[in-house]
């Protein structure tokens, strides 16, 4: 049997309080270690702006659209208007488009029940496009790049 020794009090306090000390201390190191090593998750911004809010301040910042037809031919516009700019949702009543009509400054967002130029109005807004009252659909202009090419190419 492993006999153990005998410990006056104050030994046995001083003893437990040096294994006190050692664990708190590897806890401040690893802790350290741990926050130095590992990246912080940015803080979550809850944004308080309106989808047509949102829409209005891409529209202004000119970032997407320009006057170009989609290759094979076809003729996104319609009349003096061109889909420059989707921002579709789940929601029908939060989709945008944005939308540019010929002899204005800025591009128009509109969303699903709008009025455009005439008697035309928003009858859906999707990611494909935007139909209008009289069945017609602006679509956005795709690039050329994304057409596949008339020819495979060989590979050597």
């Amino acid at each position: 049997m492993l006999a153990l020794p005998k410990l006056k009090l104050s030994e046995l306090i001083g003893r437990l309080f040096m294994l006190f000390v050692t664990a708190v201390g590897v806890w401040i190191v690893a802790t350290l270690l741990w926050g130095f090593s590992s990246p912080r998750a940015a803080p979550y911004r809850l944004v308080s702006e309106s989808p047509s809010a949102i829409a209005e301040r891409l529209a202004s910042r000119r970032l997407m659209g320009g006057t170009s037809q989609a290759a094979g031919g076809t003729n996104e516009r319609i009349g003096d208007m061109l889909l420059i700019g989707l921002l579709a949702a789940d929601k029908a009543s939060q989709s945008r488009a944005i939308i540019r009509q010929d002899g204005e400054p800025l591009p128009r967002v509109v969303s699903v029940g709008d009025t455009l130029a005439g008697a035309l109005s928003v009858r859906a807004i999707d990611r494909d496009g935007v139909e209008l009252s009289s069945g017609a659909r602006l679509a956005l202009p795709r690039p050329q790049s994304l057409q596949p090419t008339e020819t495979p190419v060989e590979k050597d």
